[in-house]
């Protein structure tokens, strides 16, 4: 008997990226490499642009890349999704499939930081924008930093674009990875923040990164690890939610899960407030393990809401996955009540949103 198989667009999209990618590795490790650390080494990167793009366009036409000095290793080939969220899950892909690094090239799905950022000038129209004249005002907010960043050269700037040129230098300075895990709102200001008592420090931008690291250091415990943050609220019909989240709570940490998926668990057992009691947390958190088990790498849990005898588990998994078909086993294991599942694809994990601290 003939069996045929019909494939919806998006699983077609995704095998055609992934043969793109797999093709793109093959042509790398077979020559693309050698020729274009032999392109830079003679100061003609110029070389590789053609073959580059026309590897790079048979995954996303959108995708950005470029060559840069390395650390461990001579050079550092990153392709990026040119702040576009859509294609972060691409270019993780893309970086999740290459090769070790080796003393001639590493790999980045993210900009990296300059080397020397205090040399670094940013030339956009007639205005040259410098790293080290910019300042920025830094507020440690939870999980995160918010800046509004400061630079006299903003003023000859179209209002359009200062924004955008304060996320360019926060690049060059701490890198687009760094950026986008622990910054969270930026501004622009045309003129310098006045310093208040009581107002966050005013620091030059390349002290910045020593800002994040302590954010960072605070964040992780003895033995190297992120323990999730618990919050406590009381809703409008006076009950508690309670939330509980990893830090940072963010799509850079993961890149490569795409799609939100809503688990909505009842449980029996509760308190006069509508938190699980003792027997019913028990059982909650075995039911956690047992998703985050079937999921495997292809998904995780990223945080849950607890109110009213209800808890809502947050997941991301790949979409170029059966992770949803995975969860059915473990929704199966449930005898507490219903449990509803919803999924939705979220590259940017705007679905968290409301649960970041």
């Amino acid at each position: 008997m003939r069996v045929v198989r019909f494939w919806s667009p998006a699983a077609r999209r995704a095998a055609a990226q992934a043969y793109a990618v797999n093709r793109f590795w093959a042509w790398w490790q077979a020559r693309g490499a050698r020729d274009a650390a032999a392109a830079v080494d003679a100061g003609a990167p110029e070389r590789m642009f053609g073959r580059m793009a026309r590897h790079l366009t048979a995954i996303h036409p959108c995708l950005v890349w470029e060559f840069v000095p390395g650390t461990d290793s001579r050079y550092v080939l990153v392709v990026t999704a040119g702040g576009d969220p859509a294609l972060r899950a691409i270019t993780g892909r893309w970086r999740r499939a290459a090769p070790p690094a080796d003393e001639t090239w590493d790999y980045s799905n993210f900009r990296l930081p300059a080397p020397d950022p205090e040399a670094s000038v940013i030339s956009l129209g007639g205005a040259q924008i410098d790293v080290t004249s910019a300042t920025v005002t830094a507020a440690v907010s939870g999980a995160h930093v918010d800046v509004t960043l400061y630079h006299p050269g903003f003023a000859a700037l179209p209002p359009d674009q200062h924004v955008l040129t304060a996320f360019m230098l926060l690049d060059t300075v701490l890198g687009e990875a760094v950026v986008d895990t622990w910054i969270g709102t930026v501004a622009a200001a045309t003129e310098p923040p006045p310093a208040e008592p009581d107002a966050p420090p005013i620091v030059p931008l390349i002290d910045l990164p020593a800002v994040v690291d302590a954010l960072e250091a605070d964040l992780t415990d003895a033995k190297g690890e992120r323990p999730w943050m618990v919050t406590r609220v009381t809703s409008e019909d006076g009950d508690p939610i309670l939330t509980s989240t990893q830090v940072p709570l963010r799509a850079a940490s993961a890149p490569h899960l795409d799609t939100h998926v809503d688990l909505t668990v009842s449980f029996s057992e509760r308190t006069s407030r509508g938190l699980p009691a003792p027997g019913s947390l028990h059982r909650l958190r075995d039911f956690q393990d047992d998703v985050a088990g079937y999921l495997g790498r292809n998904g995780r849990v990223v945080a849950h809401e607890t109110h009213r005898g209800v808890r809502t588990l947050h997941l991301y998994v790949d979409s170029t996955t059966f992770a949803v078909k995975q969860l059915k086993a473990a929704i199966s294991n449930w005898n507490q009540g219903t449990v509803s599942v919803t999924e939705k694809r979220d590259p940017g994990w705007d679905r968290v949103q409301h649960l970041r601290n």
